[in-house]
């Protein structure tokens, strides 16, 4: 399967993704939380450096901050959203290329043909 182009990667987390999310935030209520420890290494593991990266710039926990940080890579890197709506059946379907507008080969084939 090919890779969608909406994929959230944390090792793309840049200090501009940090900054939307933080404008993001002052638009939204959201409950603070604080790491216990200001001079923790930064971890390895990809769940526990999105909870430290959540905690020490954003002040939220995980919870409420992985959404607003895929939110701002979303919005930083011009990502659509992960499904759209077949021209021809009106059905959601995931999109594999920036292109695709129908969900099947034979979505494709019946509009084409409705519009001939």
């Amino acid at each position: 399967m090919r890779q969608l182009y909406n994929v959230f990667d944390s090792t793309k987390i840049t200090h501009e993704t940090i900054r939307i999310a933080l404008e993001l935030k002052q638009k939204g209520n959201y409950k603070a939380a604080s790491l216990k420890d200001n001079d923790a290494p930064i971890p390895s593991d990809k769940n526990q450096f999105l909870e430290y990266l959540c905690a020490k710039h954003l002040g939220l926990s995980r919870e409420d901050g992985e959404p607003l940080l895929k939110a701002a890579f979303k919005q930083q890197f011009k990502i659509e959203d992960e499904y759209r709506v077949c021209e021809n059946c009106k059905k959601p379907f995931r999109f594999t290329r920036k292109t695709k507008r129908f969900c099947s080969h034979r979505c494709q084939l019946r509009f084409h043909r409705k519009e001939a």
